[in-house]
């Protein structure tokens, strides 16, 4: 009969203290969802902050220069420096896919009548993210072409004057006015087309850069007979190759 009633008080006593952890355990379940909640309603307020907000963000301002030295040691009067150029860059994120970049370029130090220093807009064009893969660009925008047209400073290359090939030839920094559609594939290729303003010989000058004087940078362009670009590049790394094709009657009319 003891024997009975030990077992019956000890079954007891384990159905209350398993009853116990149930209960323990779901009033911790009760308390961890009601965290969750709050914690859930702190994102969304969060996420929502944001959308409502990104919109007036301020812009991000940027830049460099370029101040150059160069010095012959058979004739050191020819030694010169200069403050070759200050650029200052502006960026603004509207949403997720479009955004506006926008640099400012000043060359030599002094922009005046009597000096040889020069004030320009390098670049000024919305960019709209279409997917991963696709941007669509409106406005001024350098044109892809080259190695250093997009992308000059250095390491891109080395020393202290850019190429002949890439000043003489391709009049870096070449930029015009129009629309542009660009886009990667998984095959390590990148490629763009586009629509621009393109060149007027009536502006020829400078028989050692003659695309250098005759492009418009967008200047009161003249836009009767406008270009067509296309560019394809193979990307690997320690490897590029690519073509570019830049097409249009330059006499305006």
């Amino acid at each position: 009969m003891n024997k009975l009633m030990t077992t019956i008080m000890a079954a007891l006593f384990a159905t209350s203290t398993v009853n116990a952890s149930e209960a323990d355990l779901k009033k911790q379940i009760d308390i961890l969802r009601v965290q969750n909640e709050a914690i859930e309603q702190q994102l969304q307020k969060l996420i929502n902050y944001t959308k409502n907000n990104e919109s007036s963000a301020g812009a991000i301002v940027g830049g460099y220069g370029e101040i150059s030295y160069n010095g012959y040691s058979n004739n050191s009067s020819r030694n010169q420096m200069d403050l070759k150029r200050f650029v200052l860059s502006i960026n603004k994120t509207f949403n997720e896919k479009l955004s506006f970049n926008g640099e400012a370029e000043w060359e030599h130090a002094i922009t005046s009548a009597g000096d040889k220093g020069e004030a320009g807009i390098e670049q000024a064009y919305l960019n709209y993210q279409v997917s991963q893969s696709l941007n669509l660009k409106v406005g001024l925008f350098l044109m892809p072409f080259g190695f250093l047209n997009e992308s000059h400073e250095p390491p891109v290359f080395y020393g202290v004057e850019r190429n002949d090939v890439e000043t003489r030839i391709i009049p870096a920094t070449w930029r015009e006015g129009g629309i542009s559609l660009a886009g990667t594939t998984d095959s390590n290729f990148d490629w763009s087309v586009g629509v621009v303003t393109g060149f007027d010989v009536a502006k020829f000058e400078n028989q050692s850069k003659p695309l250098g004087t005759i492009h418009q940078e967008l200047q009161l362009a003249k836009a009767r007979d406008l270009s067509y670009f296309a560019t394809l590049n193979y990307k690997v790394p320690g490897f590029i190759a690519g073509v570019d094709i830049f097409a249009g009657k330059s006499v305006q009319g």
